[in-house]
């Protein structure tokens, strides 16, 4: 019995430290609304390096931290029929800190018709949240969140 508790709290502990993102998570998370941005973006597709493969592991965590649980909680299903797409298109500026200055909400499509109320802010808060890695810091990024089923 007692190996079966110990063998229980591993697992447990595994599957919290999975869990977590990977990105550091600040305490102070500032409220940001859409702003233009002026400057060029570099489109995330095109980053190179180190710089990609550190974007790579935050839309992934973005993913699976953000979007998937966003989307269950506003009970909305991709499908062919009627909700083939949610698509967020947006400009990150990052500061040379790693921090987001402001973003820029370029398109968000959510089936097709308008986002439910406090989407866009579920779907940027992570990024408000996080340091980017070093590879990102001070470039202004354009990037294609989200996901579109091939019906």
């Amino acid at each position: 019995m007692k190996n079966y508790t110990v063998l229980y709290v591993c697992l447990v502990m595994l599957v919290l430290s999975s869990c977590a993102p990977k990105s550091e998570i600040t305490t102070n998370t500032p409220i940001f609304t859409s702003t233009q941005i002026d400057e060029d973006a570099i489109k995330s597709w095109e980053l190179q390096g180190e710089a990609y493969d550190a974007w790579k592991k935050i839309e992934q965590d973005w993913t699976q931290a953000v979007l998937n649980p966003t989307l269950k909680k506003h009970k909305i299903k991709l499908n062919c029929s009627d909700c083939s797409r949610v698509n967020f298109k947006v400009k990150l500026k990052i500061d040379s800190n790693g921090k987001l200055v402001s973003y820029q909400k370029l398109k968000l499509n959510v089936c097709g018709g308008k986002s439910p109320k406090g989407f866009e802010q579920e779907l940027i808060k992570y990024f408000t949240e996080i340091t980017f890695d070093k590879s990102l810091n001070g470039m202004v990024i354009e990037a294609y969140l989200g996901r579109t089923l091939k019906c």
